[in-house]
């Protein structure tokens, strides 16, 4: 049987250049994309995209529908089997600085899918300002738990906070495989785990920027396949499309309150991932200025 390989990561985080490496170093291998294998997480997304009516602010809906990135019965039957006859699996997944995803997430969305009553796609001509309050009211929202009626805004927002419980519901829940008593390894730049014939390597987006850390993450999903990596190739990157212009002057300008910034970085998941050092240093690049009692009053 041809080893089963699983690229599973959260949106945003360069999966789809992880699927090209991956199938690119294993030809003769089952590789499968997939952003979500959790079935009550998969029951839940397809029974959103499947509302009518005026809450369905989606405007491409077909393209959501399709369901990349979502198991299939293909890839079922390949699970099946190789659980059944207790064959390796492979699983690369990886993890991102939560605000600087969620930048990501939310011009793919606007690109891609849009929205049916705002100015969000660089189709649109948004203005920066109407993007970033948008932003802060899509991070409190999710961050709050406010239930939103319409369906773009549902699918956003909660693609913001995933990163919360992500590793739990996708990777616990559906292979076994915990984080208790297991750490990030900063030599080799990833977090391996396994249970039984299930084994996991886990990296960071923020390591693929080049040099001595990309190698070494490039080398750690090498070990883990069992094929060499030579380079990971640039897939859907936000800043080749033609929103370019307006993505990077957004990025330019994102500042979000003190009250956002705590909530964001405050769950534990994200210190198994990086040093507290690390973690600071995503507070101040996202942090607005905090404002003195006279500029309170004013």
């Amino acid at each position: 049987m041809a080893p089963l390989i699983l690229v599973l990561q959260m949106a945003k985080v360069a999966s789809m250049s992880w699927y090209e490496a991956v199938c690119r170093a294993c030809p003769g291998a089952q590789v499968y994309h997939l952003n979500l294998i959790n079935p009550r997480l998969v029951s839940e997304i397809r029974a959103l995209w499947a509302q009518t009516g005026p809450s369905q602010t989606v405007r491409n809906l077909a393209l959501v529908r399709r369901g990349d990135g979502l198991p299939d019965p293909e890839f079922e039957g390949a699970l099946h089997r190789a659980r059944a006859g207790n064959q390796p699996i492979k699983i690369v997944s990886a993890i991102r600085d939560p605000i600087d995803r969620s930048i990501s997430a939310l011009f793919f969305w606007a690109d891609f899918f849009g929205h049916r009553r705002l100015r969000l796609s660089h189709r649109d001509d948004p203005t920066v300002d109407s993007l970033l309050a948008y932003f802060v009211d899509s991070w409190r929202s999710a961050l709050d738990g406010l239930t939103v009626a319409d369906t773009f805004d549902q699918c956003l927002q909660w693609e913001f906070v995933r990163y919360r419980d992500w590793f739990e519901r996708e990777i616990t829940e559906v292979f076994s495989i915990g984080l208790e008593g297991i750490e990030f390894d900063f030599g080799e730049c990833c977090l391996r785990a396994r249970s039984g014939a299930t084994e996991l390597v886990c990296t960071r987006f923020e390591d693929l920027g080049g040099g001595l850390a990309t190698r070494a993450v490039l080398n750690s999903v090498a070990a883990t396949i069992g094929a060499p990596i030579e380079e990971l190739p640039r897939v859907n990157a936000t800043d080749n499309r033609r929103a370019r212009d307006l993505y990077r002057a957004f990025r330019q300008q994102v500042k979000l309150p003190q009250d956002v910034i705590e909530a964001v970085y405050s769950p534990p998941i994200l210190a198994k991932f990086y040093r507290s050092d690390e973690i600071q240093r995503m507070r101040r690049r996202w942090s607005a200025p905090r404002r003195t009692p006279a500029q309170a009053v004013a």
